[in-house]
């Protein structure tokens, strides 16, 4: 099967300032695989309805006493068409700090 998508990646610096953001969303909307790093969520699915249309993945940084707020966190979208039409499957959950998928 060929399949050809587009991928984009942003290290977004919180993810919650982005949340009622028309623009930014509008262009995401034009990628087939968004990767996010540094969304600074505070637990898992926080972000599951960030863009309806996309099945999500994530990986929290849990908060550290030493710092004032969540760090890290990598967030994967998957446009629904494309999960649907590719047999895609998280592995390695256990790894911190990434998320790993199997296509």
């Amino acid at each position: 099967m060929d399949i050809q998508c587009r991928i984009t990646s942003w290290n977004i610096q919180g993810l919650n300032k982005y949340e009622d953001c028309k623009d930014n969303k509008t262009f995401l909307l034009q990628f087939d695989i968004i990767h996010l790093c540094e969304t600074w969520a505070n637990y898992i699915g926080e972000f599951d309805s960030f863009l309806n249309q996309y099945v999500h993945f994530d990986c929290v940084r849990y908060f550290n006493s030493n710092v004032w707020r969540n760090s890290g966190g990598v967030s994967i979208l998957i446009k629904n068409d494309l999960f649907e039409k590719v047999k895609i499957t998280r592995v390695c959950e256990h790894i911190n700090d990434c998320v790993v998928l199997l296509f």
